[in-house]
C-alpha cells in the first residue's frame, strides 16, 4: 500500500482538507456550468422572475436548444443531489 498523498478532487468536487476539517466545493463546476449556458455574466436573484408575471401565447421567443437546456437541467439536478455548500467568493 502506498500514501497518494491528500485528495484534492474527486469526481469534479473540489476536496480541502486540514487537520480537523475537510471541505467539499464544487465552485469550478458552477463557474464551467454558467459558461457553458452563457450566463457567466448574470446577477443572482433570491426570485428568479418578476412578481405576478403573466406568460401569453403572443409573445415571440427564441426557439431553446432542446439538447442544450437537457444538459443543463442534468448538470443542475446533479450540482442538487450532492448537497454542497458552494463558495463562489473570489
Amino acid at each position: 500500500m502506498s500514501d497518494l498523498a491528500l485528495l484534492t478532487s474527486y469526481l469534479g468536487i473540489e476536496v480541502e482538507q486540514a487537520r480537523h476539517m475537510i471541505r467539499l466545493k464544487q465552485k469550478n463546476y458552477v463557474l464551467r456550468l454558467l459558461e457553458q449556458s452563457g450566463m457567466q455574466e448574470c446577477k443572482s436573484v433570491s426570485t428568479p422572475l418578476e412578481a405576478r408575471f403573466k406568460c401569453s401565447e403572443g409573445r415571440k421567443s427564441q426557439l431553446v436548444d432542446s439538447i442544450k437546456f437537457k444538459s443543463i437541467i442534468k448538470s443542475l439536478r446533479y450540482l442538487i443531489h450532492t448537497r454542497l455548500e458552494l463558495e463562489l467568493s473570489q
